[in-house]
């Protein structure tokens, strides 16, 4: 399976094979940066990126995978974006808004657009 079929395969069998171990959470996630790289630039989707921490993530739940007991969490391993509307422990998020990232974090935003 190529990198970019790898981007869109369902959650479900994702965790079939992670369980399985013929695929890593590592590996998802290395697909999904790349083609979050790859595209970006043409999209302009992601304002802030957490590559690191979420190949940090992944690592962490290759291991959990690796135990013999099999215990997991519901959707260990399966790559997410966070939107922006919490805050993400002291994180600037701008919502997807041009306003709020030129007048700083949104929780110090007084005024709506």
């Amino acid at each position: 399976m190529s990198d970019n079929e790898l981007c869109y395969l369902p959650a479900t069998e994702a965790i079939t094979r992670f369980k399985a171990r013929t695929l890593s959470p590592v590996e998802l996630m290395a697909a999904v940066i790349d083609r979050a790289e790859a595209v970006n630039p043409t999209i302009n989707a992601f304002t802030y990126t957490f590559f690191d921490r979420a190949l940090d993530q992944a690592k962490a739940a290759e291991a959990r995978y690796a135990k013999t007991d099999g215990r997991t969490r519901a959707l260990e391993g399966i790559p997410m974006v966070n939107q922006g509307r919490d805050r993400d422990q002291g994180r600037a998020h701008d919502l997807g808004c041009q306003w709020r990232s030129k007048k700083g974090p949104p929780w110090r935003c007084k005024k709506g657009p």
